[in-house]
């Protein structure tokens, strides 16, 4: 919220996620509109809103807190044993050294994956 953003994910319902996985792709992409099946169904909505083009995202400033000090903090997070290492899903040196490598600017895997990455590994830390 400090950068006055607000994100919500009204759609979590596990019975429409499940719903949505296993839909077909034709049905979430049609006509070169992307999110189809909730364009075309929630009609409660104008259709102006529904069909508009001119959306725009936004971007939040993961890469440039990855650069700085978040970036330390994920690789010295991960100089602890790893659940997801543990697990065989993660080789906690290459992941260290690709943080490394991305805030020396050789950004060969992008800052998503990276905090995806580690904001995965924390969940598991505080659940399991």
């Amino acid at each position: 919220m400090v950068c006055h953003l607000e994100v919500r994910l009204p759609f979590m319902d596990y019975r429409l996620v499940n719903f949505l996985v296993h839909a077909p792709v034709e049905d979430k992409l049609k006509g070169g509109w992307t999110k189809y099946l909730l364009r075309d169904t929630v009609t409660e909505l104008p259709e102006q809103i529904r069909w508009r083009k001119d959306k725009q995202g936004f971007v939040t400033p993961e890469e440039k807190w990855f650069e700085g000090a978040l970036g330390k903090f994920v690789a010295d997070y991960f100089n602890e044993k790893s659940i997801l290492a543990e697990m065989g899903i993660l080789d906690r040196n290459k992941f260290q050294h690709a943080v490394k490598n991305f805030r020396q600017n050789s950004k060969w895997l992008g800052y998503n994956d990276l905090f995806t990455v580690f904001i995965t590994e924390k969940w598991l830390r505080e659940n399991f």
